[in-house]
């Protein structure tokens, strides 16, 4: 095992500061990432860890922050430090682990997903008829979309995330990579398999999926499940919802492969209503929904800095709301729906998230969007859920079920304005932060909200006008499956240039650039502050606390100076220097 003894320059009377980055720690004391290791902040944000602020990792964590503080003191103090770690190698196979689980999300949604989907509304649109396209499609198109586009992405980030969060670790990643294989070859034989499955070799197909989505589903259940059950326990209501998810999930898989056999014996192609229905409603309502209501409570107080979660309404919230799950899928009706509703009335008060932050944002590295995505989310969870209500209330009154027009109008609603707007939005300002690099492009954000937004209103909106039989009704409705469209790609290319990346963190003068932060060219040539003072940045050379997010070109501007000048200058002046962290690697490294 290689070892590290690392040498502390003069530094100020404490080494660690709450608003040091923790890859600012990370490159400094290397000591300091088994410190990090311990409390489950392992592994995010790449080998040196994320750019972010010390004190906003030590809340996301749920740890005390002079604890923290004072254990990383005594690490950096000590200075030794394992460079090549069993814990490293293991934390750089789940990175690509769940990047593979993500790109095949996105590949999945930009073709059998919603690719297809707007391809099947505007058939709709043209005809002015919701039963113009093939209903077999239609169902294949959907089953992408949950198990494809939703669920692999949650599988992508529950093993990313659950062993941080619960500060335990998997034994092997080969169930995961199994499982992966084994989903997506389901998903892929369904989607092609499913409009031809009246000729028998495409129903055995269609079977085949079914029984691989289910062996994928019962690994990653099983992984998931065992975390849950050794993990360091955070806030009950993540581990309830959280719980609630994965049983759901699993139920649904042995749903589909029991509706999957009668088509594999009937020689059929649709899964007719009501089985139909009540699939959909666990896999939105049960697995999809109760995943995110848990990652909610884990993640949105910290990023949006919401007020303190009124935790007594949490456990009535969660029984409400899974119980008239429950009683739905045995045609609890009226009531069914009433439970939902008040459980899902209570969480969103729990949460407060309709209310104002109290606290700062946090959307460093990403766009000042981020919190529209999910306060729109929610606004639409509400709406969607109203609806359903609604319907209830419907078929209480007149004795008849809704129109097909009305249920698909709340379905969209959900599917779309609450689970995908949550899910790029939180997308955006996670998936940088695990890789450890910025987003690319940050300002395409808004495009994506506004895309999400304006096209799920539209559909939801002219879905239902279309009971006028109008063309404008349908022809309007029908452009909404374009913007979703347009959404899902600018959110999928910008997160294949995000993951394509690398760190910026040990560099060298050739390196440099306007973009690159002045804490980081600080770190690695400590004799740049007196170059940058020679270059016009002259409050640089007194400067104690430099913000982690200042660059070069914002320095300049600052001072008035013309940032090619500044960085020309470093780079001749500092040129045939080592970055002080790769020389102290060098000049320390023994066996």
């Amino acid at each position: 095992m290689k070892t590290l003894e690392v040498v502390n320059p003069k530094m100020d009377e404490r080494r660690i500061r709450p608003e040091m980055t923790v890859r600012e720690i990370n490159a400094r004391y290397p000591a300091c990432r088994a410190v990090f290791a311990r409390h489950g902040m392992g592994g995010c944000g790449g080998e040196l860890g994320p750019d972010e602020p010390l004190e906003f990792f030590a809340a996301a964590h749920r740890v005390d922050l002079c604890c923290l503080t004072a254990e990383l003191e005594r690490a950096a103090a000590g200075g030794q430090v394992e460079t090549v770690t069993p814990a490293l190698e293991f934390e750089k196979k789940l990175s690509r682990l769940y990047k593979s689980y993500i790109r095949a999300a996105i590949g999945i949604t930009l073709t059998f997903g919603t690719a297809w989907g707007a391809h099947i509304l505007a058939t709709i649109a043209l005809n002015r008829s919701f039963d113009a396209p093939n209903y077999a499609g239609t169902q294949a198109h959907g089953h992408a979309q949950l198990y494809g586009w939703v669920g692999l992405f949650i599988m992508a980030v529950a093993y990313f995330s659950l062993p941080k969060i619960l500060n335990s670790r998997l034994r092997s990643l080969a169930p995961a990579w199994i499982a992966f294989g084994l989903m997506l070859t389901g998903i892929l034989l369904r989607a092609v398999a499913q409009p031809l499955a009246a000729e028998p070799l495409f129903g055995w197909l269609v079977l085949a999926s079914a029984v691989a989505e289910l062996a994928a589903v019962g690994l990653f259940v099983g992984d998931a499940g065992r975390l849950l059950a050794r993990g360091v326990a955070p806030a009950r209501g993540f581990r309830w919802f959280v719980g609630a998810s994965l049983t759901s999930f699993l139920a649904l898989a042995a749903l589909n492969l029991a509706l999957v056999v009668p088509l594999w014996r009937e020689h059929g192609t649709v899964i007719a209503d009501p089985a139909n229905s009540r699939f959909l409603h666990l896999a939105v309502f049960g697995f999809i929904i109760n995943m995110i209501l848990g990652y909610s409570l884990r993640l949105l107080p910290i990023f949006l800095g919401l007020r303190p979660t009124r935790e007594r309404l949490l456990l009535p919230a969660f029984l409400l709301y899974n119980v008239g799950l429950a009683a739905r899928l045995f045609g609890g009706g009226l009531a069914a729906g009433m439970l939902m509703f008040a459980g899902m009335a209570l969480y969103v008060l729990a949460l407060r998230i309709l209310e104002p932050s109290a606290g700062e944002v946090k959307a460093r590295g990403v766009d000042a969007s981020f919190p529209w995505f999910v306060r729109l989310a929610y606004g639409w969870f509400v709406i969607a859920t109203t609806m359903v209500l609604g319907g209830d209330v419907y078929t209480i009154m007149t004795g008849a079920a809704p129109a097909h027009i009305y249920t698909g109008a709340w379905r969209h609603a959900v599917t779309v304005g609450f689970i995908t707007t949550m899910m790029v939005g939180l997308g955006y300002r996670l998936l940088p932060l695990f890789a450890g690099v910025d987003l690319w492009r940050p300002s395409w954000m808004q495009a994506s909200f506004w895309l999400l937004a304006v096209g799920n209103t539209t559909r939801v909106v002219f879905q239902l006008a279309t009971a006028t039989g109008e063309r404008w009704a349908y022809l309007v409705m029908g452009t909404s499956g374009v913007m979703e469209l347009t959404a899902l790609a600018l959110f999928g290319v910008a997160i294949a240039k995000t993951f394509a990346a690398r760190q910026n963190v040990l560099f060298t003068p050739e390196q440099i650039s306007p973009r690159t932060h002045v804490r980081w060219l600080l770190d690695n040539f400590p004799q740049a502050r007196e170059e940058l003072a020679r270059a016009g940045l002259r409050h640089v050379r007194t400067a104690v606390h430099i913000p982690y997010f200042v660059t070069l070109e914002q320095a300049a501007r600052i001072h008035g100076v013309e940032v090619d000048g500044v960085v020309e200058h470093l780079r001749q002046t500092l040129g045939g220097a080592t970055p002080a962290a790769a020389s102290a690697d060098e000049s320390k490294m023994a066996s």
